[in-house]
């Protein structure tokens, strides 16, 4: 339906009509807003408000009706929202300080003299605010300020409740306070707390620990023959260092190649004395990356003082390393996929140089068997964590080239020269921080030396640019700059570098990466990555590079699309393009997983390149069957393939017959176990997953029979009893001996091993020591016992003699037991006969206690000390009796004119009170009392025993106090 407005009638009659309205309007919403809090209260009345931001409730505010609004203590206000903003003297009034953040500096002064109609002024940054009479009430020499306007000054709205009494504020962002009380609520919800519930163990460095090994054997037969390969992988504690060592062969040369590595790592930074270094690292090691490039594997030694698992880098990263033979990995940052290696070859994957966002940045590595297995690593980078930080840093590493501790995989002919490489860091203030490094070849090496020097600025807190320079004595330089930032769960690195060779040659180099979520719910996400490249080489060759990454997941549906391009554009007018994608959609339902895949090409005209199917099936506990098909519609070649898996608890075997259309039929078999020396009995621990990989700890649970914490002959060993490293969110059931393997568990972060007491096969077992918490280390495997004992147990009634001098049975009572120290060990609360129950006691000696709110509540005393002798597992004493006294105690009542739920404001209110009622003889003694209950705090003015003459000294102040009320109270006498 369409209507026609008749213009001519809109004459200027009514627009003056219509803009006397609106103003007429604007004006009474104003007074309404200025005198909300006249319209229900008196003017001077002194009201006591909630202070609420968004849904958390911080304390009550003492304020006092004025004309120009609700007049609150400034002093209050700030000290409630911890903003740290003081007094500077006691003579001036003046507060300085900042809210928030550093950058948003604040100072309230009020003028010794007035100026005309201006008393004072409040200055925020280079914002000047002028206060006049109005602004300002004296209450008993406290300065009262409007609430609105106050919480305006530090970016806070307001809205105020006159009925509930409640001041509602809404900050533009959010408060210190606030995200204090969100990392307090996260500690308790978030089950990967680090916050420990136990005393922390840590096991140390050994002269020789359990040896850890992973291996895997490969066998194929293709072809009329038969072709075998190994690799083996070791870790450690020999000499106090962690020892690590990688070996793989095949049937034409048995040791095809080793490394050999020794490192010790401390958390703490107490290696090497005064230089306070957290890694010393010799053998086959990576060596220190200076000016913008990362260097391969060599022999040599390095030491830093940097953090464990942060980079010394704040724009780039590496992650690195081991994996088996012919395995292909993945590296996702920010559950988004950005790097790949295939057919790993050389026993450990690299993937140097990778652009970091600002903040925390996690990482994950996933690790694809040749037979369908899969494994999963996490690191995580935080680049703001310790970029800033006072104390300087360095890493240092000594390497000679081309060479390694072994020497069997090294190549000759090539020159094998020293290279000192060093890279220092030092924070300049607390958004400011720059570093120096070197590269220099020692003795007569024909490599160039070359020096840098970068810096790291936070610009903001969510953006951080970082601009490095290098120099190498050729002549060569490299300028490079970069900007990092993280909004709306989006991440962004845009980096620009300039480079001159020795002849004075220009290359340009533009990249622009970004990744992040679209959107993340319950039943799906969908994330994406950009990644722009563009550089100029000095010999005029422009190259373009483009990919995009799109990938759904959800807990049924994955799907995954990554397109690239790339354009190569020569001086001499050449251009080659190429435009390739991928597409794979894969599902899981129940046991089965399956997958579709496809390549194109869509460079002129769009064609598959490839294309292939697979499901897997897992029929039972310990097999799964895999089917899958390949086609290249280039070459028409076509595989198909079939593979069974069988899993132990001690080892994988992956079996596999493949048809290809170009090789024919072949067979292969993969074998995976890791095996350890056992530290539980004689012979080899040995399982179906990487020992080698993270931290493993075993915990031992047994019944300790002869109650001497040692495990030995007759003691019962506690199977399917469930486990849980609390802080990982790992756990794992006890096998036949009593022992839970955890694996998985990073490195130096502490965690406490949590038993789940339910899935005790006896309900009165009960721990015989304290739970612990260990610091697992990669490489270590480690033991912890946990004996338990029968629990002790007594029982009893609660009596107490009335006024006639008889004896009755107390219900509802609670009972304590404390140990030697004071600690309740156990309580339990009486039945209503009086009979009281309480078992799983450890046993030792107690004394038995009577809660002591139930005795002042009951106005009874319990004088006796009751103690029992509990020295063995199962013990129980029965018909212990528990004798109570009546107190001398009366009821009485108390006059009070107001009360709160929190002390400190108590404390202000009556301060404030006494101030102003110096000559006023009963005001002035007014005192605090606090009732337990109901948890409130009450400004008492005289305790009486009769409600009269409570009620009668409340007449006699009405006239100066309007709200004196009156409730009982006990005294004691």
């Amino acid at each position: 339906m369409h209507i026609a407005f008749p213009l001519h009638l809109f004459t200027k009659a009514t627009v003056a009509s219509a803009f006397l309205l609106c103003t007429a309007f604007w004006v009474s919403a104003q007074q309404t807003s200025i005198n909300a809090a006249l319209e229900r209260y008196q003017l001077g009345e002194e009201l006591i408000f909630t202070l609420q931001i968004d849904n958390l409730r911080y304390g009550e505010l003492f304020g006092v009706v004025q004309e120009k609004g609700v007049m609150i203590s400034f002093t209050e206000f700030i000290t409630m929202l911890d903003f740290p903003i003081q007094r500077q003297n006691k003579e001036d009034y003046v507060y300085s300080g900042w809210f928030i953040n550093k950058d948003n500096a604040f100072e309230l002064r009020l003028y010794t003299t007035a100026r005309g109609q201006i008393i004072g002024e409040v200055k925020i940054d280079d914002d000047l605010k002028l206060l006049s009479y109005s602004d300002v009430y004296d209450f008993a020499g406290e300065r009262l300020f409007d609430i609105t306007q106050m919480a305006s000054w530090f970016g806070i709205s307001t809205t105020l409740d006159y009925r509930d009494l409640i001041i509602q504020g809404k900050p533009k962002v959010k408060l210190p306070i606030q995200l204090k009380f969100e990392r307090g609520n996260r500690k308790v919800f978030n089950s990967s707390s680090r916050t420990l519930k136990y005393p922390n163990y840590d096991f140390g460095y050994h002269w020789r620990s359990h040896q850890l090994i992973d291996a895997s054997v490969f066998s194929q037969y293709a072809n009329d023959e038969v072709r075998s390969s190994y690799s083996v992988i070791g870790i450690q504690d020999l000499a106090k260092l962690s020892t690590r060592f990688y070996f793989s062969g095949s049937e034409q040369d048995a040791l095809q190649q080793a490394e050999l590595n020794f490192q010790r790592q401390s958390p703490e930074g107490n290696l090497l004395g005064p230089l306070n270094a957290t890694n010393i690292s010799f053998g086959d090691i990576l060596p220190t990356r200076t000016g913008g490039s990362s260097s391969s594997q060599s022999l040599g030694v390095s030491i830093n003082n940097n953090k464990l698992g942060a980079n010394y880098d704040s724009d780039i990263t590496s992650i690195r390393g081991l994996v088996q033979n012919n395995w292909d990995v993945e590296l996702y940052q920010n559950d988004v996929l950005i790097r790949q290696a295939n057919n790993v070859s050389n026993g450990r994957y690299d993937f140097v140089d990778i652009p970091l966002f600002t903040g925390l940045n996690k990482f994950e590595v996933r690790k694809y068997g040749p037979q369908g297995q899969l494994e999963k690593e996490q690191f995580e980078r935080n680049v703001d964590g310790n970029l800033f930080s006072n104390a300087p840093s360095y890493n240092v590493s000594l390497t000679r080239t081309n060479s390694t501790l072994l020497g069997v995989s090294d190549t000759d002919g090539l020159a094998n020269d020293w290279n000192l490489s060093g890279n220092y860091g030092y924070a300049v203030n607390n958004w400011l921080s720059t570093s120096v490094g070197h590269s220099l070849f020692l003795g007569d090496s024909d490599l160039a030396n070359s020096y840098n020097i970068s810096s790291s600025a936070r610009i903001s807190s969510r953006l951080l640019g970082n601009l490095g320079f290098v120099y190498s004595d050729t002549g060569a330089t490299s300028l490079r700059a970069s900007i990092q930032s993280r909004y709306f769960d989006q991440n962004l690195n845009i980096s620009v570098a300039r480079n001159l060779d020795a002849d004075s040659q220009e290359s340009k180099q533009f990249s622009i990466l970004m990744n992040g979520n679209i959107f993340s719910q319950p039943w799906g996400s969908v994330s994406y990555t950009n990644d722009y490249r563009y550089s100029e080489t000095k010999n005029d060759v422009a190259s373009t590079f483009f990919s995009n990454g799109l990938t759904f997941d959800s807990r049924y549906l994955t799907f995954n699309h990554l397109l690239n391009y790339q354009n190569q554009k020569s001086s001499d007018g050449t251009e080659t393009e190429s435009t390739t994608g991928l597409v794979a959609l894969g599902s899981r339902i129940n046991r089965v997983n399956a997958r579709l895949n496809a390549n194109y090409d869509s460079t002129a005209d769009f064609q598959w390149i490839s294309y292939g199917a697979g499901i897997s099936w897992k029929f039972a506990s310990k097999y799964s069957t895999r089917l899958a098909y390949q086609k290249s519609a280039i070459s028409d070649n076509e595989s198909i393939s079939f593979g069974v898996d069988w899993r132990e608890k001690s080892y994988a075997i992956n079996t596999q017959l493949r048809h290809d259309t170009s090789s024919g039929l072949n067979v292969s078999v993969n074998a995976r176990f890791s095996l350890s020396e056992a530290p539980v009995s004689q012979g080899y621990l040995s399982t179906d997953s990487s020992l080698t990989s993270d931290g493993v700890v075993l915990v031992r649970l047994y019944e300790d029979k002869n109650f001497n914490f040692i495990f030995d002959e007759g003691d019962r060993p506690l199977e399917d009893v469930k486990v849980t490293a609390s802080q990982f969110n790992i756990s794992a059931k006890s096998d036949h001996e009593g022992i839970v393997k955890l694996r998985r568990l990073n490195s130096f972060q502490n965690t406490d091993l949590q038993v789940d007491l339910t899935t005790l096969d006896d309900p009165y077992l009960i721990h015989s020591t304290e739970s612990t918490a260990v610091t697992p280390r990669t490489g270590l495997l480690t033991l912890v016992n946990y004996p338990f004992i029968q629990s002790t147990e007594i029982d009893g009634v609660i009596v107490y003699i009335d006024e006639y001098g008889e004896e009755k049975e107390l219900p509802y009572t609670n009972v304590e037991l404390k140990n030697s120290k004071g600690i309740t060990v156990a309580s339990a609360r009486s039945e209503f006969d009086g009979y009281f129950y309480i078992n799983k006691i450890p046993p030792g000696k107690y004394v038995v206690a009577i809660d002591v709110e139930s005795l002042d509540s009951l106005s009874l005393s319990f004088n006796d000390k009751v103690e029992l002798h509990l020295d063995q597992p199962g013990a129980f004493i029965n018909g212990v009796k528990l004798t109570l006294s009546q107190q001398n105690i009366s009821n009485g009542f108390l006059s009070y004119i107001a009360d709160f739920s929190t002390v400190k404001v108590a404390n202000t209110y009556l301060r404030i009170l006494k101030q102003r009622s110096a000559n006023n003889p009963i005001l002035s003694n007014a005192f605090l009392s606090h009732d337990k209950k109901s948890d409130r705090y009450f400004i008492g003015l005289a305790l009486f025993s009769e409600d009269n003459a409570a009620e009668q000294l409340c007449q006699q102040i009405s006239n100066d106090v309007k709200s004196c009320k009156i409730r009982s109270h006990k005294i004691l006498y």
